[in-house]
């Protein structure tokens, strides 16, 4: 891992080495890149690093979210109907058979 050197220090270091090495802020000379998701997607805006690049700005979305699925919970109305379980018989259901000679993994 090499993180946030200048890019040509990264690609000596890459070239004289026989192990691949992975960037974080150290330019293309690198074997490979790492951009940590939450700055890819954006969900951090009050501070972006210099070698962050955003693929997405989602940060206002996800707090709305996140937001919504708060009150809704406060509020008792999620979940809902369609987002539970319901009981089919009040009876415990009998337990699946075993098929014959496959172990329990079905027919052989």
């Amino acid at each position: 891992m090499i993180e946030g050197v200048p890019a040509t220090l990264a690609r000596e270091v890459s070239a004289s080495l026989q192990i691949p090495t992975i960037g974080i802020g150290a330019g293309v000379g690198c074997d490979g890149q790492v951009l940590v998701m939450h700055d890819l997607l954006g969900l951090e805006d009050r501070f972006k690093p210099r070698f962050v690049k955003r693929f997405a700005e989602l940060a206002e979305q996800v707090r709305g979210a996140v937001g919504a699925y708060a009150e809704e919970v406060r509020t008792r109305s999620f979940p809902g109907d369609a987002h539970s379980f319901a009981a089919v018989s009040a009876a415990a259901p009998e337990p699946p058979k075993a098929a014959s000679g496959g172990g329990g993994y079905g027919p052989v």
